[in-house]
């Protein structure tokens, strides 16, 4: 989960333009790679120095066609967050974990067509489709070495395109989720995104600061409680006197009593009628109540019979 939203968050940042500086030119040129990204000077104005574009970075035009893209973006409800509220100049900011794989695995294809080259807009959609077959909720294990090989081909494209600060950590990992496809399973299975909404819910139960975990716990309980009732007891009513009214009509699966109970002691003739009625009644009883009872084989049936 967090691979991927790093890996395209640091995309993002290069198509924007945010990690192609002028010491990072300087930096190819002293590495001696990529000569057609050196700075060259202006020869018609003294002292100063060209920077031309790179071919991995969005001009101005495209930049703001990609921006009023994600803006106007209409989503299901609660697919994903509004992403034009997360737009700023030139970056996207304070979006949450699950709006970085929508944008990595939905939008960011749609976003780029027909901008950019060809090249590197080939290589970013190769790269939003290999996370999109990683994250599928069904494969073939027999598919994994082509899984594999795609992502080896997209990293090298990477390579041949783009500049080697990208090649972080987060970027080598993507061949490590292809290998642990085979270890723990599907993806969906194991990655922290219910964990992060439980998280949360849990965090709005908090009332008391200074006490979180029983707070968590209270409001859980709650919230467990109110489900089981409106699961479980949707046929009863609520009444506010705490005393059996005889004259009201009982419903048909009864009715629950609002109040405290009442203590109440049997006496042993009252208590035998009761335990009485509970063998008689409890289904769960019947073999042992036919055994000790009506069953012929019983030894102590026959005496019974006597008697």
């Amino acid at each position: 989960m967090h691979i991927e939203k790093n890996v395209c968050e640091s995309m993002i940042k290069f198509i924007f333009g945010l990690k192609d500086t002028v010491k990072v030119r300087w930096d190819m040129e002293v590495c001696r790679i990529r000569e057609h990204l050196w700075l060259k000077r202006d020869p018609q104005r003294l002292g100063k120095i060209l920077k031309l574009v790179a071919p991995y970075v969005l001009r101005p035009e495209e930049l703001q066609t990609f921006m009023n893209r994600l803006a106007s973006l209409k989503a299901p409800t609660d697919y994903c967050g509004s992403l034009g509220k997360h737009i700023m100049d030139k970056k996207l900011g304070l979006m949450k974990s699950h709006d970085w794989h929508v944008l990595m695995q939905q939008l960011m294809p749609l976003a780029l067509r027909g901008l950019m080259d060809a090249h590197v807009c080939l290589s970013l959609m190769r790269l939003s489709q290999v996370y999109l077959n990683i994250c599928a909720k069904v494969w073939d294990p027999i598919d994994l070495p082509t899984l594999r090989e795609d992502v080896a081909m997209t990293l090298s494209m990477f390579e041949w395109e783009f500049r080697g600060a990208f090649f972080d950590v987060m970027s080598h990992l993507t061949l490590h989720i292809v290998e642990e496809l085979n270890i723990c399973g599907p993806v969906h299975t194991h990655w922290m995104y219910p964990i992060k909404r439980a998280m949360k819910v849990f965090k709005g139960y908090v009332r008391n600061r200074s006490r979180p975990e029983a707070s968590m716990a209270e409001g859980y309980i709650l919230d467990e409680t109110i489900g089981f009732v409106i699961e479980y007891l949707q046929d009863f009513h609520h009444v506010r006197h705490r005393i059996w009214n005889a004259d009201e009509e009982e419903g048909v699966y009864g009715e629950v009593v609002e109040g405290a109970a009442t203590k109440l002691t049997l006496d042993p003739v009252a208590r035998d009628v009761a335990y009485q009625y509970v063998i008689t009644n409890v289904a769960c009883l019947a073999p042992w109540v036919w055994y000790t009872t009506l069953n012929p084989l019983n030894p102590c049936w026959k005496i019974v019979k006597r008697s």
